[in-house]
């Protein structure tokens, strides 16, 4: 075997064995992903693996209600494991030694966590589609505020040094591994913040100035989203200011129609009795917002109307008013059905006034 062919293997082996080394016991830091939204908590409390109980215990008695609705299946598949978890005193938190994966559950969809996010969605098509109000309802919605707010927190990534806990001594953490689990909590006092240069002590008068600081660019960010909705929202009212119409209410006509157009709005409403009798009722921005057909011969057989209407998506005020107008003027010409149109109107869109 010639010199250079054994210096090679040699090379070889000994890049072997750094990998090794490398992969296996040489970790510094492990992190976890997460949310501002929940810095109060872990400064009080630490790092447990369990959620805030003001919001475990809204998650846990709402679940009920929309779990019996919801035909989200990641909400169904996540939630329940999560409230089981959250009821137990066992700790289960996930870390990761690869600073881009917590980061990647910092700033991804579920960043204030899987269970509390997919509740988030589920509950929000829950409420969606109802329309009382009574205290559990009112409830919902408040939280369902809170959890949306949460959605919009900066990412926050915790870590902890390995050294520093004997309970980590016997365990291998290879900087290649996904995950690893951690069953002990950990104290304030020994938790870091990933900043921009580094981990700093979460209790240290840098932690400090890092959470404050991070907490006036969010709040000072929220203003100027609060801003831009408003300045937005009053854009939307110039729109309206001008409105054109467009109408035929012959008697005789079989096919009537009342429209109003203000640049990109579009309110319409139909009253055909030719063949299948029906009324339908358009309002477009030029992205349809409502978009609904009641048909005598549905009201008879007391089946579902054709309905299409966004109800999430805030109508202006002064949109409503137009409709308002322009329903009411259709419903003098349905006759003995009136009452029949007027309720099944009222049932979709719940704002309308007769």
């Amino acid at each position: 075997m010639s010199n250079n062919l054994i210096q090679n293997l040699s090379n070889l082996i000994n890049e072997y064995f750094i990998l090794i080394q490398q992969s296996s016991g040489n970790v510094e830091y492990l992190y976890h992903g997460t949310s501002f939204f929940y810095i109060d908590y872990f400064i009080k409390n630490g790092l447990q693996g369990k959620y805030p109980d003001e919001l475990f215990n809204k998650i846990n008695k709402f679940w009920p209600y929309i779990s019996a609705e919801t035909n989200n299946r990641k909400a169904l598949a996540y939630v329940p494991g999560f409230i089981e978890r959250n009821a137990t005193n066992n700790y289960q938190i996930s870390f990761t030694p690869k600073l881009e994966i917590a980061k990647e559950y910092a700033g991804g969809a579920r960043k204030i966590g899987e269970g509390p996010t997919y509740f988030t969605y589920a509950l929000r098509e829950y409420l969606v589609n109802i329309k009382e109000s009574n205290k559990l309802l009112d409830d919902m919605r408040n939280f369902y505020n809170i959890l949306n707010d949460a959605l919009r927190y900066p990412p926050l990534i915790l870590a902890i040094k390995v050294k520093e806990f004997k309970q980590l001594e016997d365990i291998t953490i290879k900087e290649d591994m996904w995950e690893t689990t951690i069953d002990f909590p950990i104290s304030t006092d020994k938790l870091y913040i990933m900043s921009e240069n580094g981990p700093i002590k979460l209790l240290s008068p840098e932690g400090n100035e890092y959470i404050q600081n991070t907490k006036i660019q969010f709040e000072e960010s929220e203003k100027e989203r609060k801003k831009e909705q408003e300045r937005k929202k009053e854009q939307e009212q110039e729109k309206l200011k001008d409105w054109t119409e467009e109408k035929s209410l012959s008697l005789e006509s079989n096919y009537k129609y009342f429209i109003m157009v203000k640049n990109t709005y579009t309110i319409k409403v139909v009253y055909d009795t030719f063949n299948n009798e029906y009324m339908h009722i358009l309002v477009d921005n030029p992205e349809i917002l409502i978009d609904i057909t009641i048909s005598v011969e549905l009201i008879k057989r007391k089946t579902e109307m054709v309905t299409n209407i966004k109800k999430n998506l805030e109508i202006n005020d002064e949109l409503k008013e137009k409709l308002n107008y322009i329903i009411n003027v259709m419903l003098e010409y349905t006759g003995k059905k009136k009452d029949n149109y007027k309720t099944e109107i009222k049932n979709i869109i719940d704002w309308i006034k007769f």
